[in-house]
């Protein structure tokens, strides 16, 4: 799990407080590859081959948000992981998240 604690300079529109989606999108390909590195036991640069974001809603203006990463497959090439980000209820995500990945 990793976290973004809120900030003004990551706010997308200051008259609604709400964050950006590029530094969510950045925290989520973080903690994406962190469950890679765990699962393979090698810490190696990662590349994004496949993203695919389910958007839920805007994470609430002042909350920090949370990314959690789960890699769920290994193949000799591809590492295939989830993850959800939420701002504060695990049960009410931002968004969902889908990543392929390369393993070497």
């Amino acid at each position: 799990r990793l976290a973004l604690p809120y900030a003004d300079k990551l706010v997308s529109d200051v008259s609604t407080g709400i964050i950006a989606s590029g530094p969510i999108f950045t925290l989520m390909d973080m903690a994406t590859s962190i469950s890679i590195w765990l699962k393979t036991g090698v810490f190696q640069p990662q590349a994004t081959l496949d993203l695919r974001v389910d958007y839920l809603r805007p994470a609430q203006p002042g909350n920090t948000v949370v990314g959690r990463g789960e890699c769920y497959h290994v193949t000799r090439s591809v590492a295939f992981v989830r993850g959800v980000a939420h701002d504060g209820d695990p049960d009410k995500p931002i968004g969902n998240y889908l990543f392929s990945g390369p393993t070497g």
